[in-house]
């Protein structure tokens, strides 16, 4: 939009027959629509902040969506953003979206390194895993895949 405005705009200077009305009207169309995308956006990002199903699709049937992740880990992230967990550098935790907001924004770490985004050995990776499920009493038996065929995500 704001190319053909630039382009029109150099066309037309070299005629001086209605430049501030030509510009004025091609300015105030330019701005409609840029305010109706921004809108349009808004109401979109409002409509998905205040959705409290994780938008997640799980490929295992038994793991049903969870319907109260959202205010839940807004719930979370208020209380590890408190004063007490100050010197809190390290956090054990299976949920992604959990570990991405505290390494962002607490500046900590992950006590189970991400394996897309760091160059942790695999070893380490599934030590660490192991080691969390040992100390939530999980078994790791959780870790085996099942011999079902996946399910086309759409």
């Amino acid at each position: 939009m704001v190319l053909t405005y630039h382009a029109w705009r150099r066309k037309h200077q070299l005629s001086k027959r209605l430049p501030f009305a030509a510009e004025l009207v091609s300015a105030t169309v330019l701005a409609g629509v840029a305010i109706a995308g921004i809108r349009s956006s808004t109401l979109i990002a409002a409509d998905r902040a205040a959705t409290t199903v994780q938008p997640r699709v799980w490929e295992f049937t038994e793991w049903s969506a969870l319907p109260n992740y959202r205010s839940d880990f807004v719930k979370l992230a208020a209380e590890l953003s408190r004063q007490q967990y100050d010197n809190a550098r390290v956090l054990a935790t299976f949920d992604q979206q959990l570990g991405i907001w505290w390494v962002a924004f607490q500046k900590g770490y992950l006590f189970i390194p991400d394996p897309v985004l760091s160059n942790a050995p695999d070893n380490v990776v599934e030590e660490r895993t192991l080691q969390l499920l040992y100390l939530i009493g999980a078994s790791p038996d959780f870790l085996v895949v099942r011999e079902e065929p996946m399910r086309s995500v759409r």
